[in-house]
């Protein structure tokens, strides 16, 4: 059973990287920093949301996707394990179920997303990870219906990108141990069309696609799938980028271990030290404005917010389990599977 934590593979790596390697100036070399506010101190008209995460029935709830602050789509596990379900849940009334898959092959359901028209989301199974499929349904989850079969080992980054609704069609990224498939198939269900790439990369906001191998310190590349166009971000020294077309994300190195997080766009300007923080989420950045951070405050973990356009920072929560987030909405848990409770963050209200 998934628990509020964040043990996704994308966390734990990142906190190792982040944390566990994390090396410290000395308390004479560091600069006094002033405390960082609460959100509401920092943006008052900031609107979270709050619901819990145990279902009626006893199921613990996580939402994958929010339509709007009180509305959400997400897993429903019953505490006896015995099958995962894809529920809708409205701001009031009972959640609805939209598919049901019996716990045989430990399903699992990724990359779920959505436009005004559809939801989007793959089933993969964790014993078989080559197997899965690929479904839609209406905007609420009406009429589920599978797409393809011929998902293959679907790169699932718990982005908001790895499948991506575009032209008519949805497009996701596989990985092999020296190039990238590209797939679409149309939302109408119909051959599977690929794009072969050397190389490891991720889907983004269509046509691009942005390195995902940033284990190692060096340049990373963006590729504009239309065009060919690449465009390559040079790194400095010890440094671990993660870019998209507007931000680039760094990690700047230092013996051996992550000693602050800075960022810049690709070709350099408006770079800025955030600090001692590590990402809280796969991407970087939301609405090209936000990026969300975890930090150890030495008496806990600590949520917190960076505004890239006016350089502010934060703090959303404290000791938050899993964070996630899809377009302008950013959502945290706290508490444990007993007393489970997600708070949203609508970005559109930071002003």
């Amino acid at each position: 059973m998934r628990g509020p934590r964040d043990c996704t593979t994308t966390g734990l790596a990142l906190a190792l990287v982040a944390v566990c390697a994390l090396v410290l100036l000395p308390e004479s070399r560091r600069p006094a920093e002033a405390a960082v506010p609460a959100l509401t101190a920092a943006w008052p008209e900031a609107r979270i949301s709050t619901s819990g995460g145990n279902l009626a029935d006893g199921a613990i709830y996580t939402p994958l996707l929010y339509l709007d602050p009180a509305t959400s789509v997400g897993l429903a596990r019953s505490p006896d394990a015995d099958g995962l379900k894809l529920v809708l849940r409205p701001e009031s009334g009972p959640p609805h179920t939209i598919r049901e898959l019996p716990a045989a092959g430990s399903p699992e359901i990724v990359g779920l997303t959505g436009t005004a028209g559809e939801l989007v989301w793959a089933e993969t199974s964790a014993t078989d990870p080559g197997v899965g499929s690929l479904w839609r349904s209406g905007p609420r989850g009406e009429q589920p219906r599978q797409l393809t079969d011929r998902l293959g080992a679907l790169l699932d980054s718990d982005s908001q990108h790895d499948l991506v609704v575009h032209n008519g069609q949805v497009s996701w990224a596989t990985i092999s141990p020296h190039s990238t498939e590209i797939r679409s198939v149309p939302l109408t269900g119909g051959p599977v069309g690929t794009i072969t790439l050397p190389g490891r990369y991720a889907l983004h906001s269509w046509p691009w696609v942005v390195n995902a191998a940033i284990e190692q310190p060096g340049p990373t590349d963006l590729i504009d799938l239309d065009t060919r166009h690449t465009v390559r971000v040079p790194a400095e020294g010890a440094e671990l980028l993660a870019c998209t077309p507007a931000w680039c994300r760094i990690q700047v190195l230092r013996q051996g271990g992550t000693a602050r997080l800075e960022m810049k766009r690709p070709d350099g300007r408006d770079r800025h030290r955030i600090g001692q923080y590590r990402p809280a989420i796969t991407d970087v950045t939301l609405l090209d404005r936000f990026v969300p951070l975890r930090a150890d405050t030495g008496a806990g973990d600590e949520l917190a917010l960076h505004d890239l356009h006016s350089r502010r920072l934060a703090v959303l929560a404290a000791d938050p389990g899993t964070v996630q987030a899809r377009g302008h909405l950013l959502w945290w848990s706290t508490g444990d599977n007993a007393e489970l409770t997600w708070h949203a963050l609508d970005l559109r209200s930071v002003k």
